[in-house]
Parts: structure tokens; sequence; C-alpha cells
């Protein structure tokens, strides 16, 4: 089993979902510690949608995705790095080489 050690870190946030308002909305909420992110049925995925998480990580939140290394890795391409990313996924045991591959490459360590 891999543990990325990040529930921890998830105990003591707050993430919520829903739309990404102005400053004086949801990304005004200090007790706010993220904004999950989900585009829509029939919108464009996650990686479509870089200005929106560019306004969270500048509102000083962390931004919760669902989605697999692909998905991670154009989101750390378009904004410069994974800080302030958390991402929810799953994978078939049988790629577990990839996902540590992928907990490598972003220097998570395992416990």
């Amino acid at each position: 089993m891999i543990s990325a050690g990040i529930g921890a870190a998830l105990a003591s946030a707050r993430i919520t979902h829903g739309i990404v308002e102005s400053k004086s909305g949801r990304q005004a909420i200090k007790e706010l510690k993220g904004i999950q992110w989900i585009p829509g049925a029939g919108q464009p995925d996650v990686t479509h949608w870089p200005d929106v998480f560019r306004r969270i990580r500048k509102a000083g939140k962390l931004v919760q995705i669902w989605g697999d290394g692909d998905v991670l890795d154009a989101l750390c391409q378009q904004l410069g790095s994974a800080a302030g990313i958390v991402m929810l996924g799953k994978a078939d045991v049988s790629r577990e080489d990839d996902v540590r591959a992928l907990l490598k490459r972003y220097h998570v360590e395992e416990e």
C-alpha cells in the first residue's frame, strides 16, 4: 500500500468545492484552506482551466483536483509547479510502479 503522507495535512485543512468566486466570496474566507475545482458536466477537464487555478493559488488557497499523473503533469507545466495542489486519484494495482514514479517525481515520500 502506498501512503503519500498527505492525510495529516488534509486533516487540518478545510476544503470546499463549487464556483470560484470573487475576493468577497469563498476565496476570502480565512478558515477555508482549499478549493476543489470540478469543471462540471460537459465542460473541458481540469487541464483547461489554468486561470482558475492561478486565481485560487493567488488567494493563498490549496487547489484540490481529481486526476492522474498526466493531469498533474499538465497542470504543473501550466502553473510552473505543484505547489498548493492536492490531487486525488486512483490507479489499478498493476500500475503500482507508475504511481511510485509519480510520487518520486513530485518528491512525495512514502510512509
